[in-house]
C-alpha cells in the first residue's frame, strides 16, 4: 500500500470543552502518515494550555487573529503538506479507521478528486442521535442547490484540486463550504463515495443558525440560481431551522430522514 502524507486541520477559538476528544481522535488513528495543524484565532481560555499539553501529536500550530473560520482553514491549507488533506473543527471527531479508509479510497483514484460519505449527529453530551447522509451520485446535481451535497467534515481534498479550484471563499462567513463542493462539481472532481460513517458532528453553531441562510441564498445566486427560486430555498430553509431550534433533535433528524445512526461514540 502507498502510504501518502495526510494533512488534518483544525480550527479552534475557545474550544476547551471538547478540542481534547478532537485530538485524541487524530492521536488514536490506525493510519499513522498524519500531519496535523492546529489554527487558534487567539483562544482566551484553556484551549492554548491543551495544545501545549499535546504538542507532541501536532505537526504545526499557530494562534493569532484572523478573519474569519474560513480564513483560518485557508491558512492551514496553505501550510499543510499533505497530499490529501480534510478538516475536522474542534468540536468534531473521527473515528479511528477514518483516515485509513479515506487513503484507501483515492488510491483507487489515483489520488485524485474529494470523498464524501457518512457522519454521525451528536449533541452536546457526546450522544448520538442520526446521521447524515450524503446525496446518492444520481442526485447530487439534481438536489445541489435544495441541500449540501455531503457533509464538510466527510470532505477529504487531494492538494492538486485546492490548486486547480482554488480555497474557501471567503466573501461567504457561514457557507463557503458549501460554495466549494459547488465549485468542485462545477468542475467536474471526481467524488469519491464512502459508505461508514467517518466521525461524529457536534449539533449547534453558526451553521445551524438562520445568519447561514443568507450566506447560502448569495451561494445560489453566484451559481445563477433564478431569483425566484433562490428565495423559495431560503424561505424553506429558514422554516426548517426555526423548527430545529424549537424541537427535539432526534426527532427532527427521524422525521426528516426517518432513520438513526448504527454508530455512535461516548464522549464522556
Amino acid at each position: 500500500m502507498v502510504y501518502p502524507l495526510v494533512s488534518i486541520i483544525t480550527v479552534v477559538r475557545n474550544g476547551e470543552s471538547c478540542i481534547q476528544y478532537c485530538i485524541d481522535s487524530i492521536k488514536n488513528q490506525s493510519y499513522e502518515n498524519i500531519e496535523y495543524i492546529i489554527i487558534d484565532g487567539c483562544s482566551t481560555d484553556n484551549t492554548l494550555n491543551i495544545i501545549r499539553r499535546n504538542s507532541d501529536s501536532i505537526s504545526y500550530w499557530i494562534s493569532e487573529p484572523d478573519d474569519g473560520i474560513y480564513f483560518a482553514m485557508n491558512k492551514g491549507i496553505t501550510v499543510a503538506q499533505g497530499d490529501i488533506i480534510g478538516i475536522l473543527n474542534a468540536d468534531d471527531l473521527y473515528y479511528p479507521t477514518t483516515i485509513e479508509r479515506v487513503v484507501q479510497a483515492f488510491k483507487s483514484h489515483d489520488f485524485h478528486g474529494y470523498t464524501s460519505g457518512p457522519i454521525d449527529l451528536i449533541d452536546a453530551n457526546g450522544v448520538t442521535y442520526g446521521i447524515s447522509t450524503p446525496l446518492s451520485f444520481e442526485k447530487r446535481y439534481i438536489r445541489r442547490f435544495i441541500e449540501m451535497p455531503c457533509s464538510h467534515q466527510s470532505v477529504f481534498v487531494s492538494k492538486t484540486v485546492y490548486q486547480s479550484c482554488g480555497v474557501f471563499d471567503t466573501h461567504f462567513k457561514l457557507s463557503a463550504d458549501y460554495d466549494l463542493i459547488l465549485r468542485f462539481m462545477h468542475h467536474n472532481i471526481p467524488c469519491i463515495e464512502l459508505h461508514e460513517s467517518l466521525g461524529a458532528f457536534r449539533s449547534g453553531g453558526q451553521s445551524t443558525s438562520l445568519k447561514s441562510n443568507i450566506d447560502t441564498f448569495m451561494v445560489h445566486r453566484k451559481y445563477n440560481l433564478p431569483l425566484i427560486k433562490a428565495i423559495f430555498y431560503f424561505c424553506r430553509s429558514s422554516l426548517a431551522k426555526l423548527l430545529m431550534n424549537f424541537m427535539n433533535p432526534g426527532l427532527f433528524q427521524f422525521i426528516r430522514i426517518g432513520r438513526k445512526s448504527k454508530y455512535s461514540y461516548d464522549v464522556n
